[in-house]
């Protein structure tokens, strides 16, 4: 991000002091100042802003303290929504949550193979559905929507004992696009791996360094890679920073007769 960039700097102030208030449950100003590095004055801008936004809001004034009462500031539950999808090899589910990362509301379906165009329509319906459990004031606070899905879907047709070429659709199928347009939603595509370490960085308390190796156990053994505090991404969307090995072997076959 360039000096200049005014926009960007307030967005990247803004997030700073967020992910603080998320961190902490509820901060004063001076104490977010402390958290964030920003000036008293910078700090206070920024958060009379979020309240203004409603992303934030003020609590009951703390009393009994040296000097005078603070009003702690906390993340507003209510100020903001996102969608996430988990599209799986014999499952799909999607999830709904608020600004708290507490769950509003969930579907799910198994199936037994990820055939592109069902599972596509069933992400479709799924987010549609819950969307419609927001009124329109929530519903304008919706964020966008995370999907997360194991790279190369297309090569499991063997795994799951399908025909050759069941499941080449995947090669060009564009879930992100095709949820974009049915929801008018921003949408996002990770690695699963790469996914569920960004959760344990937002949402849980087992990174506890600047820089981690997060291992994900699953049908593959894969990972994430967080260097000086940010996520490393890999090379495209659906491909895990760090290369995933199969942690289930096939079913063993008998032994020859000797």
């Amino acid at each position: 991000m360039r000096g200049g960039d005014t926009t960007g700097l307030r967005a990247y102030n803004e997030r700073l002091i967020m992910s603080a208030l998320r961190r902490a449950g509820a901060l004063s100003k001076a104490e977010i100042a402390r958290e964030t590095g920003l000036s008293g004055q910078a700090a206070s801008v920024i958060v009379s802003r979020l309240v203004d936004d409603g992303l934030a809001v003020k609590l009951d004034k703390v009393r009994g303290q040296v000097g005078q009462p603070s009003t702690p500031i906390a993340p507003n539950s209510q100020g903001a929504f996102s969608l996430g999808v988990k599209i799986g090899r014999r499952s799909i589910e999607a999830i709904l949550v608020n600004l708290h990362g507490d769950v509003v509301d969930t579907r799910g379906e198994r199936y037994a193979a990820p055939f592109p165009a069902h599972t596509i329509a069933t992400a479709i319906a799924q987010t549609s559905e819950l969307l419609s459990q927001l009124d329109a004031a929530a519903r304008r606070r919706v964020v966008g929507i995370g999907i997360a899905m194991p790279g190369e879907l297309q090569e499991w047709a063997s795994e799951l004992d399908l025909a050759p070429g069941a499941l080449d659709g995947w090669r060009d199928a564009d879930v992100a696009d095709a949820l974009a347009k049915a929801t008018g939603l921003p949408t996002s595509l990770h690695n699963d791996a790469t996914a569920a370490c960004a959760a344990e960085m937002i949402a849980g308390d087992a990174i506890t360094s600047r820089s981690a190796l997060y291992i994900y156990l699953g049908t593959f053994i894969g990972g994430g890679v967080v260097l000086d505090g940010k996520l490393y991404r890999g090379s495209s969307s659906t491909r895990a920073p760090s290369a995933p090995c199969r942690s289930i072997s096939p079913a063993p076959t008998a032994a020859p007769d000797n």
